[in-house]
């Protein structure tokens, strides 16, 4: 039996919130792991490279094990074709993914529920209903969590404040203080300064 060990950190991982929907383990069958495009093929790279290290090894055990990861990730997935709520059930809906992407995107957008609605092609009411059913939070709600996420990166990074308002589409810096402190708790100065986790209120839905 050959064993292969590897481990992800991640600086930011509220960043990627399906990292928040995995289990603490992932089993997947030899026969799937076989029938999945590329992915015995990854492994048996990884074991060559790993039991002869040769000129650039790292590198390539770096690649491969992202190549890994992700094919890990996308298996998982589609095991879980039949969720129906959540971020693995918001990424099989293509209208919601879509909007949530866009979100991602360009969070600084003055985002409007019909733009979000006419960008997935649903209508307003559907639209707003699906995507609070799968997401857990209206479209404008998760906007706002997502700036603030973004904003607590930024503070950590130094960004001044009236850059960080202009980034996120905030119209001034008192605007972005005052959201910022409502759904935080907290001052941005105060957050910079102890780098203290964002609050209940913005928590990333499992």
């Amino acid at each position: 039996m050959v064993v292969l060990c590897g481990a992800f950190r991640l600086k930011h991982p509220g960043a990627f919130p399906l990292l928040h929907s995995l289990p603490k383990v992932i089993h997947i069958p030899a026969e799937q792991g076989h029938i999945s495009p590329g992915f015995t093929e990854i492994m048996c790279s990884i074991a060559r490279e790993a039991s002869a290290p040769r000129l650039g090894t790292e590198v390539m055990l770096r690649r491969l094990t992202e190549l890994l990861f992700i094919q890990v990730i996308r298996i998982w997935v589609e095991q879980q074709a039949g969720a129906s709520k959540g971020w693995l059930a918001a990424l099989h809906d293509r209208s919601i993914s879509t909007a949530l992407g866009l979100i991602h995107q360009s969070p600084e957008r003055k985002w409007k529920v019909e733009e979000l609605a006419a960008a997935a092609a649903l209508s307003r009411a559907v639209f707003s209903a699906r995507f609070t059913s799968l997401v857990g939070k209206p479209p404008i709600e998760y906007l706002t969590y997502w700036r603030m996420y973004r904003a607590t990166r930024l503070l950590k990074n130094n960004v001044e404040v009236e850059k960080i308002a202009e980034l996120l589409g905030y119209e001034s810096e008192v605007a972005f203080r005052k959201a910022f402190k409502r759904e935080v708790g907290m001052p941005p100065a105060r957050y910079r300064k102890l780098g203290e986790p964002v609050s209940a209120t913005c928590s990333i839905p499992e």
